[in-house]
C-alpha cells in the first residue's frame, strides 16, 4: 500500500497543539485572499498616488495684451500669460485656448509647447489671429484655455478684461469777444476734455488759467492777450487750440 502524500498549506502555515497532543495544522485557508486583497490594496494606492501626481492644473493668471491706449489698430495682438500648478508638461504638449470680446464669437488658438513647461513656470501666448480695436470706444474681453485633464478648470478664464480705444484729441476753436477788458472765452468742438485755459501777453510765454471747464472768464486787460485752450481725449497726448487775441 503506497504512503500517502502529507498535506500541507502553500505557503507553510504555523501549527498548533490540539488537546489529544497531536500537532493539527493552522486553519490558513484564509491566506491566499488576505495576501491578495493586501496586493490588491498596494495596487490601488500605487494608483491614486499616480493620478495625484499627474494631476494637471494650468491657470490663466493675466491678459497683458492688447491695453488702453490712443487711436489703436485694426490689427492689435491678443496675447495671455500662464503658470504651471501641475507637475512638468512635456514639450509637445498641446492645450486650445480662445478669446471673446462684447459677447462675440470665439477667436480659437492652439498652443503647442515648444519646450517643457516647468511645476511653477509661466507662460506668455500670442494668438495668431489679432483683433480690430480702430473704433474709438471700450472693448470688453474673456479669454479661456482647456488643457485636457485639468483637475481645476475654476482658474482657466479671465472675464471683463478692458480696453479702451481713445480717439485722437483736437482742440476745437476758442472763440472770444474782439475787445473789451473783460469778457468770457468759449470753446467748440473739441474731442476730449479741456486740461486748461493758458494765457500769453506775447505769444511766447504762456500762463495757467485756474479754469478747465468749457468757458473761461477773464477781466482787467490792460493790453493785447492771447488766449488759447489745451485738450486732452482719454489715453491719448494733449494738444493746444490756435490762441485768439484779445484787444483791451
Amino acid at each position: 500500500m503506497k504512503p500517502q502524500a502529507e498535506k500541507t498549506c502553500v505557503p507553510p502555515c504555523p501549527v498548533h497543539i490540539a488537546r489529544s497532543g497531536v500537532a493539527a495544522p493552522a486553519h490558513c485557508a484564509h491566506r491566499p485572499l488576505r495576501n491578495l486583497l493586501l496586493r490588491l490594496m498596494v495596487v490601488l494606492a500605487a494608483s491614486v498616488a499616480a493620478t495625484t501626481l499627474q494631476a494637471q492644473d494650468l491657470e490663466l493668471i493675466a491678459v497683458s495684451e492688447p491695453v488702453s491706449g490712443c487711436a489703436l489698430g485694426n490689427s492689435e495682438p491678443v496675447s495671455m500669460r500662464v503658470i504651471n500648478h501641475g507637475p512638468t508638461l512635456p514639450a509637445g504638449t498641446s492645450f486650445q485656448v480662445m478669446y471673446w470680446i462684447d459677447g462675440g464669437g470665439a477667436v480659437n488658438g492652439m498652443v503647442t509647447l515648444d519646450n517643457a513647461l516647468p511645476t511653477n513656470s509661466t507662460l506668455n501666448y500670442s494668438f495668431v489671429t489679432t483683433t480690430d480695436l480702430s473704433v474709438p470706444g471700450e472693448y470688453i474681453f474673456n479669454v479661456s484655455l482647456n488643457l485636457a485633464g485639468d483637475i481645476n478648470p475654476g482658474n482657466n478664464t479671465v472675464t471683463g478684461y478692458r480696453v479702451r480705444n481713445s480717439a485722437l484729441s483736437v482742440a476745437g476753436v476758442v472763440a472770444a469777444p474782439g475787445s473789451g477788458s473783460a469778457g468770457t472765452l468759449s470753446v467748440s468742438g473739441q474731442t476730449g476734455d479741456i486740461v486748461q485755459w493758458e494765457e500769453s501777453p506775447d505769444g511766447e510765454r504762456w500762463f495757467k488759467l485756474a479754469s478747465n471747464s468749457a468757458a473761461q472768464a477773464y477781466s482787467g486787460l490792460a493790453e493785447p492777450t492771447r488766449f488759447r485752450a489745451r485738450v486732452a481725449n482719454g489715453d491719448c497726448p494733449a494738444v493746444v487750440s490756435d490762441p485768439v487775441i484779445v484787444l483791451p
